[in-house]
């Protein structure tokens, strides 16, 4: 708007209503060091409302190591999350080997765009030999991506399986047949030295 006055004091913005999907009128006035003053009509806007926030959270990195363990050993997972939603967040985190859950980790607000490592222990005792692929799965009730929510780790943890000792088995049997020969020649010393005497007149 051109204003026709020089030496203008102030401009006044009269907010009649600005509460969010309402309509908001002003109006502008001025007025010059004699006392002048002049004002526009009535101008009006709509207020929109804030948009939803973003609720996004995801797995970003899952790591075993090692690779490779016997039954009995322990795995440790790391696993790397953000949050990628416009707020703090709350949320769990849950590891699996396979479709087994290893365990659940809560993450109390995180701060937006923020990142957080966390680290889990996989016992592998009572599992079986074989190869495991192992995933970490966040959980964020109203999450509105879901398709990052879960990672699998880039390479398979191998469990092996534990062999039975063998020396000492080995010994026993060995010293099982030391005792049947022994027993076999004195059975054999026993019958010969009876036929001996036997045969004196």
């Amino acid at each position: 708007m051109a204003l026709l006055y020089q030496n203008i004091l102030s401009y006044k913005n009269t907010k009649v209503n600005n509460t969010a999907n309402t309509s908001v009128t002003y109006r502008i006035s001025a007025e010059d060091t004699s006392g002048n003053r002049k004002e526009t009509s009535d101008y009006a806007y709509r207020v929109k409302a804030a948009p939803p926030a973003v609720r996004d959270v995801a797995v970003t990195r899952v790591t075993p190591s090692p690779a490779e363990v016997s039954v009995g050993e322990n795995v440790t997972i790391t696993v790397i999350v953000k949050n990628n939603s416009s707020v703090a967040e709350t949320f769990n985190v849950t590891t699996y080997c396979d479709t087994a859950r290893i365990d659940t980790q809560t993450i109390t607000d995180l701060a937006a765009g923020a990142n957080k490592t966390l680290t889990f222990a996989w016992d592998t005792t009572g599992v079986d030999a074989g190869g495991y692929t192992i995933r970490a799965a966040a959980t964020l009730s109203g999450d509105t991506n879901t398709a990052n929510n879960a990672l699998n780790a880039n390479e398979t943890v191998t469990v092996k399986g534990v062999s039975p000792p063998t020396m000492p088995w080995m010994w026993l049997g060995i010293g099982v047949a030391m005792a049947v020969v022994a027993v076999v020649i004195i059975i054999t010393i026993i019958v010969a030295a009876y036929m001996l005497t036997r045969k004196k007149p």
